[in-house]
């Protein structure tokens, strides 16, 4: 099946509640599978996790900064106005707070538990 923006877009437009909440939940189980050091069995999956979770937050930033932005986008210096079809539009208040409130929940998990984890891992390896 193909979209106009890719799939994980399409999927942030259109039903950013179960993707989210499902990164949330694999993010909280990776902070758990924590031993405490980066030589566990379970790094490999934890370091993946979050990465996933900070690709999905930079796809929440991208389109909620498109939408506000009013479709002004910046490319080599020159102005132009753009739409991207498939991406929400400023007019979508309910999608963009929803995808506002996903993000500041996911950046808030990000910062506390997961970075003090891996601020735990840098301090063990030294």
């Amino acid at each position: 099946l193909a979209t106009p923006a890719g799939i994980l877009f399409n999927e942030l437009a259109k039903s950013p509640k179960v993707v989210l909440d499902a990164v949330l939940r694999m993010l909280r189980v990776a902070v758990e599978k924590d031993v405490g050091r980066p030589d566990s069995a379970n790094e490999g999956l934890i370091l993946y996790l979050v990465r996933l979770a900070v690709r999905v937050e930079s796809y929440l930033a991208f389109v909620i900064q498109h939408s506000k932005e009013g479709l002004e986008l910046e490319f080599f210096g020159a102005g132009y106005e753009s739409t991207v079809r498939g991406l929400p539009t400023a007019q979508e208040t309910d999608l963009l707070t929803e995808l506002e409130d996903s993000r500041l929940r996911l950046r808030r998990e990000l910062q506390n538990d997961v970075s003090r984890m891996l601020l735990t891992w840098v301090k063990w390896a030294e």
